[in-house]
């Protein structure tokens, strides 16, 4: 059984008239136009904001679960920036969802793409729920077994015994290397393409000592921080930039949504932002350095993991 899937009907901004091409013309002269993965909210989206805001003038958003957040994000986008988008619903562990991101491109954009931004991640039992068949199911003690993990640094993965850790690396794996994978593979065949993006998590590179308890999604974004290396160096010669970039705490997605349901974790997350500036970061502040990267002033940086993050990479745990 396939994953289901769900394509909001193209929102196109007042000003624009809605005859049909009309639009198409104006993005294929003087509109860029970029791939989201996980677009429609929390940082996702704070990024589709920052390249709107840059002059970006047409999106394929993807998400996971929340059509009212999906609805939401287009009506504002629309509104504020005169911007169209179209969403497409669906977890990216499924290949059959990627492949309908850059479908949507050929259909609503002429197969024209600027960027592709994998921003997509979710952190199962807490963040969102997966409509994916072969996801994982996490139970409530499930639940509370990965907490321990995450906020006691004297638990490790193996203490909590979990019998799904196979079908939760395998998972993993799917939402952040192969999906970034296939989703750039896409993405260089359309017009006009030059920049990439991976949204990648502390901890998953040399650079910063490893977080124990991210032991199942940290090889899923480790992967996707090598295939960054490997395409900045395979694209080079086609003018593609690509890059990773390491947030630090954001108040957004599945950090906002993980403290709300957890008291501890909301004071393991105070912590470790004690150990740097002492905030949480806006999710605005990513959106503006992936919107840099994604711009003819970002074009020489490539190939780098790049933490921004108030200097948590300095403080370890």
């Amino acid at each position: 059984m396939r994953t289901s899937h769900h394509v909001f009907p193209t929102v196109i901004p007042k000003q624009c008239s809605r005859k049909a091409g009309t639009f198409r013309v104006m993005a294929q002269e003087d509109g860029k136009i970029a791939v989201v993965t996980g677009g429609t909210r929390g940082i996702g989206y704070a990024i589709v904001r920052s390249l709107a805001r840059s002059g970006y003038k047409g999106f394929v958003l993807g998400y996971n679960s929340d059509h009212e957040a999906a609805k939401r994000a287009q009506a504002e986008l629309a509104e504020e920036f005169g911007v169209r988008s179209v969403c497409v619903q669906g977890d990216v562990a499924d290949a059959a969802i990627v492949r309908q991101l850059f479908q949507a491109v050929q259909e609503s954009f002429d197969n024209r793409c600027t960027a592709f931004v994998h921003n997509a991640g979710l952190i199962l039992g807490f963040s969102s729920k997966s409509l994916y068949e072969k996801a994982p199911v996490v139970d409530e003690r499930t639940q509370q077994q990965l907490l321990a993990v995450s906020t006691n640094p004297d638990v490790t993965p193996s203490d909590t015994e979990l019998d799904d850790m196979e079908e939760r690396f395998e998972y993993y794996w799917r939402v952040y290397t192969l999906a970034f994978q296939l989703g750039m593979k896409l993405a260089v065949r359309c017009e006009g393409f030059q920049h990439i993006i991976a949204i990648s998590a502390p901890g998953c590179n040399i650079t910063y000592s490893p977080f124990i308890w991210l032991d199942d999604r940290g090889q899923g974004k480790a992967g996707m921080e090598y295939l960054v290396r490997v395409a900045a160096r395979l694209y080079a010669k086609k003018g593609v930039n690509c890059n990773a970039i390491i947030p630090g705490l954001v108040l957004a997605g599945g950090t906002l949504d993980s403290i709300k349901k957890s008291k501890t974790l909301k004071t393991a997350t105070d912590d470790r932002a004690n150990n740097t500036t002492g905030r949480l970061m806006p999710p605005g502040e990513i959106g503006d350095v992936v919107s840099f990267l994604c711009s003819p002033q970002g074009l020489a940086i490539t190939g780098v993991a790049l933490p921004v993050d108030n200097g948590l990479h300095l403080f370890g745990r």
